[in-house]
């Protein structure tokens, strides 16, 4: 009988030093699932986009030029840099600012570009605006419209 309740004796300590190991391996297994998801949050929350808030396009004569000006407000939360502004006819440049805009969150910045085939008053033209995230390289587009006057 003495041998039996040095087994239950022990079996009771194998019990404890096994409650112990689990609790210790669940707070493990619960830290490795914070720090994944901190870090997936922080990566979610840095993001690169850009918007379209106002494009004017106006025909100054009757062989179709005229003059476009886009004005594009960074909506992400990384700083971006504008490669690329255009308008869906052929002989639209950009000249002002030549050389692009590095946008900060919140910032904007107003494209004016020279047209050479705009078409008749009332009709609609698509305005591009492409670039890139700062830092990340990640691309970011931006696409509207707008009726030539």
């Amino acid at each position: 009988m003495a041998g039996r309740r040095i087994n239950r004796s022990r079996a009771g300590i194998e019990a404890a030093v096994l409650a112990v190991m689990m609790v210790i391996i669940a707070l493990a297994l619960a830290g490795i699932v914070w720090l994944f998801a901190s870090t997936q949050t922080q990566t979610l929350a840095r993001s690169a986009k850009i918007d379209i808030i106002d494009a004017k396009v106006v025909r100054t004569s009757t062989t179709g030029s005229g003059a476009a000006q886009v004005t594009v407000k960074n909506t992400g939360s990384v700083q971006v840099t504008i490669s690329n502004t255009g308008v869906s006819v052929t002989g639209c440049t950009v000249t002002s600012p030549s050389s692009g805009a590095t946008l900060n969150p919140g910032g904007t910045a107003t494209f004016t570009l020279t047209c050479s085939g705009l078409p008749n008053p009332g009709e609609r033209v698509a305005i591009t605006v492409s670039g890139t995230a700062v830092g990340t390289g990640e691309p970011v587009a931006a696409v509207g419209q707008a009726v030539v006057m």
